[in-house]
């Protein structure tokens, strides 16, 4: 019998421990203040990051491609980015049948991809028979000496309290679309009116509502 509590206090102790392990990190995650303001020192670091995983993509292209011409036993001679346009690699094959091939499979392939802006198509305006031009959803490239230029930061609020004009700005705009797609004389517009006066059955005009709004 005391072998057994014995056993029971190992078993509970060892499921206690487990379970902190486990939800640690969310811990420590939470126990950071919720309400702090992103200030321009994390901005940075977001800037920093988005830049690296937009190059990134570059790199898993070409693995991709390569991994893809495997998966349909062909050989390209290269696959290279073009230096002009990030938003082209160009694949160089041995003989136009390899390239046939890989020009029938890979529109549909390159949009399977799940991460969006990493899919890939097909431009092939080449005029050589044994070379295809693959076309990439997101052809950027930053370089870190730029990232100042291309991004910028603000406060939500001024030192008094109000909107800032730099985020009133940026979100004006999106604000007016979404206001026309509600607004004025369209479609919209009525079934907003008809979802108001019609106090029996909504349902129906909320669903197609739902359908028009464009965002």
């Amino acid at each position: 019998m005391e072998k057994q509590k014995r056993w029971q206090l190992i078993v509970i102790v060892l499921v206690f421990v487990l379970t902190l392990y486990n939800i640690l990190p969310t811990i420590i995650y939470y126990s950071k203040p919720l309400k702090k303001s992103i200030g321009e020192k994390e901005a940075l670091l977001v800037e920093e990051s988005i830049g690296e995983r937009v190059n990134s993509l570059e790199p898993q292209a070409i693995d991709w491609l390569n991994s893809f011409c495997n998966l349909l036993s062909v050989s390209p001679k290269s696959i290279q980015f073009n230096q002009k346009d990030p938003l082209v690699i160009n694949v160089e094959f041995k003989d136009k049948a390899q390239a046939d091939t890989f020009r029938r499979f890979l529109p549909t392939a390159g949009l399977e991809i799940p991460f969006v802006p990493a899919q890939v198509g097909l431009i092939d305006d080449s005029k050589s028979e044994t070379s295809v031009q693959v076309t990439r959803r997101l052809g950027l490239r930053f370089e870190k000496s730029d990232l100042a230029k291309l991004f910028r930061f603000s406060e939500k609020y001024d030192s008094k309290g109000s909107v800032a004009p730099f985020y009133f700005d940026l979100v004006s705009n999106r604000f007016e679309e979404v206001a026309s797609n509600v607004n004025g004389g369209k479609a919209q517009a009525l079934l907003i009116d008809e979802i108001v006066d019609n106090k029996q059955d909504k349902k129906q005009a909320i669903y197609q509502l739902a359908e028009k709004l464009v965002f």
